[in-house]
């Protein structure tokens, strides 16, 4: 039995796609990130280079880098549209080549608790004796201490 041609536009489509992930792998993990994108994808380091070659990306792991790299799924597939889904804080840069600084994650975890606070203005507010003002209480070095709504200093931290 003789084996189908494969037409030239599922050609041109496959190796678009592959330029795609080589170009998200490098923008993402570096040049020579492609071992430990592999490895978070939970697939063998020789596939990921085989994908970037042309090989077909099962539907399972295109699912997976988009989950994984926030990619656009409309520009991954096809080149059009933004190449990254909005995040809901910018802040929250955790790959490997992050430049994000101690403060500016805590600065940001606690956006994520003032907000997740504010979710919850159903409930009624606790007793205003109980809690702590966090602009009134400084440290030794001048720095300010935030505690979370509803914490005080005395409490210890879960």
């Amino acid at each position: 039995m003789a084996r189908r041609k494969t037409l030239p536009d599922l050609v041109k489509t496959k190796y678009s796609l592959a330029e795609r992930l080589c170009r998200l792998r490098a923008e993402l993990f570096g040049d020579r990130g492609g071992p430990e994108l592999a490895r978070r994808l939970g697939i063998p380091v020789r596939t990921w280079y085989n994908y970037e070659a042309g090989v077909t990306v099962p539907a399972e792991v295109v699912l997976r880098i988009i989950e994984l790299t926030a990619v656009e799924p409309m520009w991954l597939l096809h080149g059009k549209g933004p190449k990254f889904r909005p995040k809901p804080f910018d802040d929250l840069e955790l790959l490997p080549n992050s430049k994000r600084t101690v403060g500016s994650l805590l600065r940001t975890a606690l956006q994520i608790l003032e907000q997740t606070e504010r979710g919850r203005s159903a409930e009624p507010p606790a007793d205003d004796a109980e809690q702590a003002d966090p602009d009134d209480e400084e440290d030794p070095a001048g720095d300010e201490i935030f505690f979370a709504p509803g914490e005080s200093p005395g409490e210890p931290v879960a």
